[in-house]
């Protein structure tokens, strides 16, 4: 069983990394 305190820090972090892939994708079709 995984603890439920692991899977927000890990969603939380998806979601950050989410952010920077996104902005990395943008600022790719901007240049």
């Amino acid at each position: 069983m995984i603890p439920i305190l692991l899977i927000k820090r890990n969603d939380r972090f998806w979601r950050v990394s989410n952010r920077i892939d996104k902005n990395a994708s943008l600022r790719r079709l901007a240049f």
